[in-house]
C-alpha cells in the first residue's frame, strides 16, 4: 500500500514520492526524480511520527530518526482511502512512536 506525498528535500523545495509501510519499516521512493533513491528506513531507526491534521489544509508527517528529520505532507489529490490507509498501517506498526495532532 503506497500513497504519494510531497518530501521536503530543501529550503523551498519538495520532492514527489510514495510512502510505502511494510514490515515495520517506512519506504520513501521518489516518483520521477533521478537525484534521489529510496529511502528505507526501519523501526529501530525511527525516534518519532508526528501526524498534523490541519483543518482545511493537507495532512503533515514529521518522522525523527537517529540520523535525519524527514517533513512531508500528504498531497491534497490523493485517494483518502490510500492516505488512510497508510496512517493506519503506520499506528499499527508503530504505535508507541505516534504523535497525533489536530489543528482546528
Amino acid at each position: 500500500m503506497a500513497c504519494k506525498i510531497k518530501l521536503k528535500t530543501g529550503f523551498y523545495k519538495t520532492t514527489d514520492v510514495y510512502i510505502t509501510v511494510e514490515n515495520k519499516s517506512i519506504i520513501l521512493s521518489p516518483v520521477n526524480s533521478l537525484s534521489i533513491s529510496d529511502i528505507i528506513i526501519s523501526d529501530e531507526d525511527i525516534i518519532e511520527i508526528t501526524i498534523i491534521n490541519k483543518k482545511n489544509k493537507s495532512i503533515q508527517f514529521e518522522l525523527y530518526t537517529n540520523k535525519k528529520l524527514y517533513t512531508a505532507s500528504f498531497i491534497l489529490n490523493a485517494s483518502t482511502n490510500e492516505v488512510k490507509n497508510v496512517i493506519r498501517k503506520l499506528i499499527l506498526d508503530f504505535n508507541k512512536k505516534i504523535i497525533i495532532e489536530k489543528e482546528d
